[in-house]
């Protein structure tokens, strides 16, 4: 896979299932400590992993939203840096959060993503996303979001 990478994560059987859907919508349901969380993370760490490379980059950019930023820094950015290290994952602290995952493969090729940590609670929030061409996102605690944020991603 990559060099110097220490990540062991285990799928619980709910994740197994979460990972292995193809599906450009998907959803994961559990009790509070189940690790929805911490597998929507490894689900954009995965995926950044397998993008199709470029002249050998495989670039990528995603959305970790929550509905406050103080909830995303405690729980979503929190759960982000458990899992990646800082090594491989620079993340800095500004308007938006932003993450530069950066990884070389044993195949020669580098992965180059982004991750944007964005708190999009108000109604116009949803504006934030206009043009941002993600790859991807994923909504913690989708409940406490607008439906708005889902329908511009």
């Amino acid at each position: 896979m990559a060099d110097n990478l220490d990540i062991n994560y285990v799928a619980e059987p709910t994740a197994r299932i979460f990972h292995d859907d193809n599906h450009m919508l998907r959803g994961i349901l559990g009790p509070v400590g189940s690790g929805k969380t911490s597998a929507c993370c490894m689900e954009i760490f995965t995926r950044a992993l397998e993008q199709k490379p470029f002249n050998g980059v495989r670039r990528s950019r995603w959305a970790m939203i929550r509905n406050t930023y103080p909830e995303l820094l405690s729980t979503t950015l929190n759960t982000w840096e458990e899992w990646v290290p800082p090594q491989i994952c620079r993340v800095t602290r500004g308007t938006p959060v932003r993450g530069e995952l950066k990884v070389n493969l044993h195949d020669g090729t580098r992965v180059e993503a982004e991750i944007i940590f964005m708190a999009l609670d108000q109604e116009e929030d949803a504006r934030k996303l206009k043009s941002l061409e993600l790859t991807g996102a994923f909504i913690n605690e989708a409940s406490e979001i607008r439906k708005s944020v889902l329908d511009m991603l």
